[in-house]
């Protein structure tokens, strides 16, 4: 699992690229996860093939997100910390990886703008 870029600044994109070879096994699903939580799952055998799950603070962009990658748009603060991919085949042997990183999100705090006088 590889961050796009590594270190995301507030307000752009982030892509999460999940890494993997099936050898000659079909893919079952890619899920994506924020700690525990699924937010992006691609089953290619389901219709549709993309499922969003809600999440506060993850806006996934569906049209660039597919079976190798999730593109997450104006990342915020709340975001940093651990993200997983779970990738599964299909029949027979439904073997299932995951792989883990931590994402950081960077960029300076907005201040206040003053009241004035």
């Amino acid at each position: 699992l590889v961050v796009d870029p590594p270190a995301v600044r507030r307000g752009q994109h982030a892509t999460l690229r999940c890494l993997y070879e099936l050898d000659d096994s079909p893919l079952y699903s890619v899920k994506f996860y924020r700690g525990l939580r699924e937010f992006y799952r691609y089953s290619p055998g389901q219709q549709p093939s993309k499922k969003i799950f809600p999440f506060p603070g993850i806006n996934v962009d569906a049209t660039m997100s597919d079976n190798r990658q999730v593109v997450i748009k104006n990342v915020g603060f709340g975001l940093s910390g651990n993200f997983s991919c779970e990738v599964t085949a299909d029949a027979p042997s439904f073997s299932t990886a995951t792989e883990h990183i931590s994402m950081q999100v960077v960029g300076k705090l907005s201040k206040p703008r003053d009241a004035g006088p």
